[in-house]
C-alpha cells in the first residue's frame, strides 16, 4: 500500500486493491512460516522436558503428537 500511495499522488481504489492482494499473498506464506519456526523454537526450548510435558505444549500451539517427535 505505501509503495503505490508513493508512486502516485491521487491512487485509484483498483491500484491499491492489487497492491492489498499481492501484499497478502506473499505475507500468509511468509506469516506461516514465521510461525511454525516460533513454534519450533518454542517447543526446542524445553526439549530437555519430559515427552508429556512437551505434548502439553504441543497441544497448546496447536500440534499433533508427530510435530513434537521432529524436534
Amino acid at each position: 500500500i505505501a509503495a503505490s500511495l508513493k508512486l502516485a499522488r491521487n491512487p485509484t481504489p483498483v491500484r491499491i486493491a492489487l497492491s492489498n492482494s499481492q501484499l497478502v499473498r506473499g505475507s500468509v506464506q511468509q506469516l506461516a512460516a514465521a510461525i511454525d519456526v516460533c513454534q519450533q523454537v518454542t517447543l526446542g526450548l524445553f526439549s530437555s522436558h519430559s515427552r508429556k510435558f512437551k505434548l502439553e505444549m504441543a497441544a497448546a500451539l496447536g500440534q499433533t503428537d508427530s510435530y513434537i517427535s521432529r524436534i
